[in-house]
């Protein structure tokens, strides 16, 4: 969201709120967010999450899939100044808990927010030493719902803590030789990445957000695109979205 004049991210900001009645984002089912909504989300939360501590310097763990929270989520969070390390499936579904904790603590999160679908993985996680508190993106019988928590602040406007030399993000690579290894971005350079792709205006994003697909999807918003949401890779499902949702790039 706003960074400086003319940075990517003041300019998402402009974007969202020019024509906040234009859809953006098509989740996996199917339903279409409008620019002024996810606009709204993004600030309802990082209302929240400041209220929790999160803000510049802060470290925000997302555990979730392809899903609307992701990117609203990573918003709020570089709203506040505070840099995001997205887990992708391989971390949160297949890696031993302990690991994941490992990964946590080399990160120094500041909380956790896991998809509701991940409640049993987010508890073994919680028990982990050195873990920080961990919040769902949706109700759960083990944690505090994230979502429902930042409704409260309906209406509420934040300006932007994050300065161009601030983290933006943590990468994760796939751990496959062991740990997962984690590479900083800066906002800058972050910035630098989403304006190169900006050309991108329908775009299906049925690869991780975690890697390249959440910087194609960023740079689609920015560049007034949308950006249809999949679930994984599966070809027949990504042949007929193609079809349906007139997509230009993948």
């Amino acid at each position: 969201m706003p960074l400086q004049p003319g940075s990517a991210k003041t300019s998402q900001s402009y974007v969202f709120t020019r024509t906040p009645e234009r859809p953006v984002i098509t989740d996996t089912n199917g339903q279409k967010i409008t620019a002024g909504a996810f606009r709204d989300d993004v600030y309802q939360l990082a209302a929240e999450l400041a209220g929790r501590g999160v803000g510049r310097g802060s470290t925000v763990a997302l555990m979730t899939g392809n899903r609307t929270e992701a990117l609203s989520l990573r918003y709020a969070a570089n709203l506040l100044g505070a840099r995001v390390a997205l887990f992708h499936e391989l971390i949160h579904k297949l890696v031993a808990p302990e690991v994941v904790a490992r990964t946590v603590r080399s990160i120094d999160a500041t909380i956790v927010l896991a998809d509701p679908e991940l409640e049993q993985r987010a508890s073994e996680l919680a028990r982990c030493e050195g873990v920080p508190a961990v919040l769902f993106l949706g109700p759960t019988e083990l944690g505090e719902d994230l979502m429902a928590c930042a409704a409260r602040h309906t209406g509420r406007r934040l300006a932007s803590a994050a300065q161009p030399a601030d983290d933006w993000c943590i990468r994760m690579t796939g751990g496959s030789t062991g740990i997962p290894k984690n590479v900083c971005v800066s906002f800058e350079h972050g910035s630098l990445v989403i304006t190169a792709r900006a050309a991108q205006l329908r775009f299906l994003a049925c690869a991780s957000l975690a890697h390249s697909a959440g910087a194609d999807a960023d740079a689609t918003l920015l560049a007034g695109g949308q950006v249809i949401l999949q679930a994984s890779f599966e070809p027949g499902a990504v042949l007929a979205a193609i079809e349906r949702e007139r997509i230009t790039h993948v």
